[in-house]
Parts: structure tokens; C-alpha cells; sequence
């Protein structure tokens, strides 16, 4: 007995030792830069919600970009020609209104946050308002609260360790470094756009995908916009807030359009209800592309039925820093009549 007591005494030994000399190699390489911002050639990862939170923390910025994909074309170095301001790209791919909110408040906690350009997608109003994307994974909550005890998880992490290693490999000149742009990161290549490409997936999501009506039910969506985006606004006054829709084809809003008549009316409320909530704050400027016919009846401008390409976004940073397209009370009824008659009217095989 005394025997079996000194072998697990030994073997937890061992093992906690091994936990610490790994927790220790990877707080000292923090490959994510979740501590501080790398003293070496630095990798980014491409997994949105885990690098994010480090770049918020550590980096230089007074300008954030948050959002779904549909803002991951954004060039901060374009952001930056154009506004004058120091931009850090922080969108998520599927981002959710919550893990938008997330990630906003930990930038915006970092005191640096001046501007915010917030691209506002229907799609990411749908369902509860908690609600985060962990189908390919738990979410990794740990890297968006104040508490150090939990970082554990990051510490004690295969991957993280791989990486540790990786960069290990290259600064003894074992591995060549692959640089990778910040400005870039996640831009899209090797897509095509085009006509046929997005009739294709038209043809397909009306035959076959599965969609539930039910999870943009305006009440999910008042309430998602209440708890993750104008409560935030409202707090930091101090913050200019640009809001825009994202110029989705045409098509998107004929598929909601198609598939429930009050699928659509809910997404022209959701601009009126927001307008209503925020609009006339002095902070708060709100920008629709959603009318813009030379866009979104183009269906060249797309890789599917929503994604448009880089150069629509830098079309979106000119026209905020013109004035163009912003939502004002005497407009706004109008913007919503000309998407409307856009969409009843639409004639799939002339586009």
C-alpha cells in the first residue's frame, strides 16, 4: 500500500510538473498574442474567435471593424487612407449579434476604441440573443471575460502547443516563416464570382437548403439587437458608432422574400426599430446599401447570394466618408419603399 501511495504520489507529480513546464512554454511563446503582442516574426490564425480577442488586447488601433463575413474584404490599410483613422479588422466568419458584442466590449474595455464601423447582417440577428456559433467547437469564453484562472485552457492545449513549437522551430532557423499580412488576414481568394455562380446557388438553396423562418422572428431580433448593439452604443457615448447594411444580391432578399413574405417585412423592420433606437444619437450614423440597384442587381458584384467582393467594400468606406447612403428620418421611408419594390418586382431570369 505504502508503495502504490509513493508511485501516485510520483506519477501526480510528474503530471503536474508537465502541465506547468507546458502551461509556461506556451505563456512564454503566445502564439494567439493573447498576453502580449509577439517580439517575433508572428503568425495569425485564421480561427476568427480565438485570435481576435489577443489582437483587441495588444495591438495598436483607435478604429475596430466588426461583423460577420461580409466584412472580412475590408482593407484596414484602405480603412485608414480614406478616414484617416488607425483600423483593426475584427470581424468573425457567422458571427453571431452576441459574439459581436463580445468581441466589440473587449476592445472597447481597452480604452483605445474611438470609432466603431459595424456592418449590421440580418442573418446574425436570428435565434436567442446568447446565442454563439460552437457546432465546430465549444466557443472559447475563456478568452473574452477577466478571469486569469480559466486560461488554463488556452495554456493546456494541443494546438497552442503545436504552434508554440512551430514558432520555436523557425526562430532556430528549423522551419522557414510563412509571413502573413495583418492587412489580409482573411481576405478571400481563390473564389469565383459571377453571374452564373450565383444563379447556380440560387437554383440550389430554393430546391434544397433547409431554413427556419421561425429564428427571425422579430421578437428574437428586437431583442438581439436590444442586448447587443444598442445597449452598447448607448453606454459609450463617447464612441462614433457607423452602422451599415451590407449590399446583399438582390437575390437574398428574394430568397427571404420567397420563402416567407414576413421574413422579409421583419428585416425591413429591423432597419426602422434600429433607426428608431439609435438614429438621432449624436454618435450614431447608419448607412443602407441594401437599395443600391448598380450593386446588387449585378450579380457579378457576388460569390453567392450575399458575399460581395472587395471592391463593393471599399465602396462602402468612400461613401461613409462622403455622406453617402446614410439613413436619415426624412429618408428612411423611402429607402425601405424602394428595397420593397425592388424585391416584389425582381424578375430572376432578366438579371
Amino acid at each position: 500500500m505504502k508503495r502504490y501511495k509513493i508511485w501516485s504520489l510520483t506519477v501526480l507529480a510528474m503530471t503536474l510538473a508537465g502541465m506547468a513546464a507546458l502551461m509556461a512554454l506556451n505563456f512564454t511563446v503566445d502564439p494567439l498574442q493573447f498576453y502580449r503582442k509577439a517580439d517575433y516574426p508572428p503568425h495569425f490564425s485564421t480561427q476568427q474567435r480565438y485570435q481576435n480577442p489577443g489582437l483587441a488586447k495588444n495591438y495598436e488601433y483607435d478604429t475596430i471593424i466588426i461583423g460577420t463575413s461580409m466584412t472580412e474584404n475590408f482593407l484596414p490599410s484602405y480603412v485608414n487612407r480614406q478616414l484617416g483613422v488607425k483600423a483593426l479588422k475584427l470581424s468573425m466568419s457567422g458571427a453571431t449579434a452576441k459574439e459581436q458584442y463580445m468581441i466589440a466590449k473587449l476592445a472597447i474595455e481597452t480604452g483605445k476604441v474611438k470609432n466603431v464601423i459595424w456592418g449590421v447582417d440580418y442573418f446574425a440577428l436570428r435565434g436567442a440573443p446568447d446565442r454563439v456559433r460552437d457546432e465546430f467547437g465549444p466557443f472559447p469564453f475563456y478568452f473574452y471575460d477577466s478571469n486569469p484562472l480559466n486560461d488554463w485552457r488556452y495554456l493546456v492545449n494541443m494546438d497552442t502547443t503545436l504552434d508554440s513549437l512551430r514558432i520555436i522551430a523557425e526562430q532556430l532557423g528549423l522551419r522557414e516563416h510563412q509571413p502573413v499580412s495583418l492587412d489580409r488576414l482573411n481576405t478571400w481568394t481563390g473564389y469565383a464570382f459571377g453571374k452564373q455562380v450565383v444563379l447556380a446557388e440560387w437554383n440550389k438553396v430554393m430546391n434544397s437548403q433547409p431554413f427556419t423562418p421561425s429564428e427571425y422572428e422579430f421578437a428574437n431580433i428586437k431583442t438581439n439587437l436590444d442586448d447587443n448593439l444598442i445597449a452598447l452604443i448607448r453606454q459609450h457615448p463617447e464612441i462614433n458608432f457607423y452602422l451599415y447594411y451590407p449590399p446583399y444580391s438582390i437575390l437574398q432578399h428574394r430568397f427571404f422574400y420567397e420563402k416567407s413574405k414576413a421574413l422579409f417585412d421583419n428585416e425591413l423592420d429591423t432597419k426602422q426599430y434600429l433607426f428608431e433606437q439609435v438614429g438621432s444619437l449624436a454618435n450614431v450614423k447608419i448607412f443602407d446599401f441594401q437599395q443600391e440597384a448598380g450593386i446588387t442587381f449585378n450579380l457579378d458584384n457576388y460569390k453567392d447570394l450575399a458575399h460581395h467582393s472587395r471592391a463593393i467594400n471599399e465602396y462602402i468606406i468612400d461613401a461613409i466618408k462622403a455622406g453617402r447612403n446614410q439613413v436619415t428620418r426624412e429618408n428612411l421611408p423611402a429607402m425601405l419603399e424602394q428595397l420593397r419594390q425592388q424585391v416584389e418586382s425582381v424578375q430572376v431570369g432578366t438579371l
